[in-house]
């Protein structure tokens, strides 16, 4: 958990190095069975977990309708998308939108 909590759709993430993703991938067998190189190494997505959730958006009378990710979900995103970074206690962050997550890995559901 991290002190800082995005406005609205907004999510915080860290965006995982590929010996990182590996362990994602990974399920939690005995056997350690791995979902195939070609989607491991996928060249146009990246996978990023989810540190903190923004709080929704306002629906049309005025009920808050929270985001589907929640704090330690895995997430895949567009490695073309253009996140912003924002810095906080010597670290860095990327900020998207809930709009930027094209899906969550549900083996890893936090």
């Amino acid at each position: 958990m991290i002190d800082l909590k995005p406005l609205s759709n907004n999510i915080i993430v860290d965006i995982l190095e590929e010996d990182t993703i590996n362990n994602v991938y990974k399920e939690d067998s005995k056997t350690g069975i791995l979902v195939p190189k070609d989607k491991e190494k996928d060249k146009n997505n990246l996978i990023a977990k989810v540190l903190s959730v923004g709080s929704g958006y306002v629906g049309t009378n005025n009920e808050r309708i929270p985001l589907d990710v929640k704090e330690g979900d895995y997430i895949v995103l567009s490695k073309h998308n253009n996140y912003r970074q924002i810095f906080y206690e010597n670290k860095k962050y990327n900020l998207i939108a809930d709009t930027d997550v094209f899906a969550i890995i549900q083996s890893k559901r936090g």
